[in-house]
């Protein structure tokens, strides 16, 4: 954060690893990756829209 946060990196770093699993499968599972949605992520882009999984606000806990 170069001393921009509203957290320490340690705080920051202790919130990330309770609330978000990096295992790949558990990636696959969240972001229901297993579904193909190519035709709808290649037009218009596909940030910011909350149809996809990857958009949706994940409540965090500290």
């Amino acid at each position: 954060t170069f001393g921009t946060g509203k957290f320490d990196d340690e705080k920051l770093l202790e919130i990330v690893k309770k609330n978000f699993n990096f295992e790949v499968g558990n990636i696959i599972s969240e972001l229901d990756l297993r579904k193909p949605v190519y035709h709808k992520t290649s037009c218009y882009g596909h940030f910011g829209d909350p149809q996809f999984t990857w958009e949706k606000v994940k409540k965090i806990v500290w």
